[in-house]
């Protein structure tokens, strides 16, 4: 079986090991199963198998983050999308909200500066950090990732900023922030 990533083709017989070692290429495979397609199409029912969440992170829905988020006095939204989602999908319009890329446009290369990052952002080990992302699956790699570098208090945005496709394929209108008609602006 291959996967398309990219512009080049994964075969899962093929050792993949990145020039920044084992480890950094776990973390780049690890934080988008929705980047990976087999040629048909699908995203490969292997990664069910193979990558299943290593750490217990809390979830909720928008609109169960953002009364959290303005019940808190000194907890962060970090939004983990890419530039290019910030600049022409929009912003979440709250003022304790930080922008650090998980993966990085326009490639969707990992970020391995992302946690020297969080900490360049002020965001210690004990500030309570909401985790988002388009729908989910970033933000919880990232709020993983966080969890085993000892940040203590992580809640995933689990239908994520735009939230899942309707009927017709279009996002933002099913569920997550976009949906829930909380406050968000655009470049």
């Amino acid at each position: 079986m291959a996967f398309q990533c990219g512009f080049s083709e994964i075969h899962l017989d093929d050792e993949l090991v990145s020039r920044h070692g084992k480890e950094a290429w776990r973390r780049a495979t690890d934080v988008a199963p929705d980047q990976l397609y087999t040629k048909s199409g699908k995203a490969p029912s292997i990664w069910d198998e193979r990558h299943r969440h290593r750490v217990k992170i809390q979830s909720l829905t928008a609109a169960e983050a953002f009364g959290a988020l303005q019940e808190s006095t000194n907890a962060v939204l970090l939004d983990v999308r890419t530039t290019a989602e910030w600049q022409f999908v929009g912003r979440p319009a709250f003022e304790r909200s930080v922008g650090i890329q998980w993966q990085t446009f326009p490639y969707g290369a990992a970020n391995l500066s992302f946690l020297e990052e969080v900490s360049e952002a002020g965001l210690t080990q004990e500030t309570p950090i909401f985790v988002l992302c388009r729908s989910g699956v970033r933000s919880l790699a990232a709020a993983e990732a966080l969890k085993e570098a000892g940040y203590k208090d992580l809640t995933n945005v689990s239908d994520g900023f735009e939230g899942a496709k309707n009927a017709s394929g279009r996002r933002g209108l099913l569920n997550g922030w976009k949906a829930a008609n909380l406050p968000w602006n655009q470049d």
